[in-house]
């Protein structure tokens, strides 16, 4: 039997740019062609989402705040616990080598989590294409970068309890700036309230 592969821009609604040009795709990109019983006498030709810095300006709706923040904060805590290990591990290991060790671990570990999906769901709940890996790429050149500045830091004798939240805080100035001015997200006059004081806070905890 033949399976069809549909997938809605972006894996949810909205529009997106193809191939980073004006084009613009608004109803489900084919991943595969459909035999012509299916399409007629006319053959759907793959359309393959090219990189593009506009690919990041996506509009996908968000949950409700109770479904999304229990798993928000299960994320926080596994980021305060990764930054405790590795302040716990700078003064005895070279920064390198622990971002490098940290990595290898969360391929392992990632590599088992596909294993687990694809023996369950089976390979078509993989969905991807040249946009997304390129992003996921910049994300782990990212992430690689933060995860040895980490160790880096950590190692020179900075106090956990200082680091971590001038890190964390940092990330959210910074993840707010550039959600609005690269992804055209809006923050109300609240939020940047609140983004204020994550700045204030970073300046007392780094002068402490």
């Amino acid at each position: 039997s033949f399976k069809g592969l549909y997938r809605s821009s972006s894996f949810a609604s909205g529009n997106r740019r193809l191939g980073g040009q004006g084009t613009v795709a608004t109803e489900s990109t084919p991943l595969m062609n459909l035999p012509p019983d299916m399409m007629g006498a006319h053959k759907s030709i793959p359309m393959e989402s090219g990189f593009s810095f506009d690919d990041g300006r996506q509009s996908i709706k968000a949950p409700s705040f109770l479904i999304w923040i229990w798993p928000a904060l299960v994320c926080a805590l596994a980021y305060a616990l990764y930054n405790i290990f590795i302040k716990k591990g700078s003064a005895s290991i070279h920064p390198i080598l622990g971002g490098v060790i940290l990595q290898i671990v969360a391929a392992l570990f990632g590599t088992l989590l596909l294993i687990f999906i694809v023996a369950h769901d089976g390979m078509d709940t993989l969905q991807f294409d040249r946009s997304g890996i390129m992003w996921s790429i910049l994300a782990g050149v990212s992430v690689g970068s933060a995860e040895m500045l980490s160790f880096f830091v950590m190692g020179m004798g900075v106090q956990a309890t200082q680091a971590i939240p001038i890190v964390i805080g940092g990330s959210v100035m910074f993840g707010c700036v550039l959600g609005a001015v690269w992804l055209n997200e809006m923050l109300s006059f609240q939020g940047w309230i609140g983004v204020a004081l994550v700045v204030a806070g970073i300046v007392l905890v780094a002068t402490d």
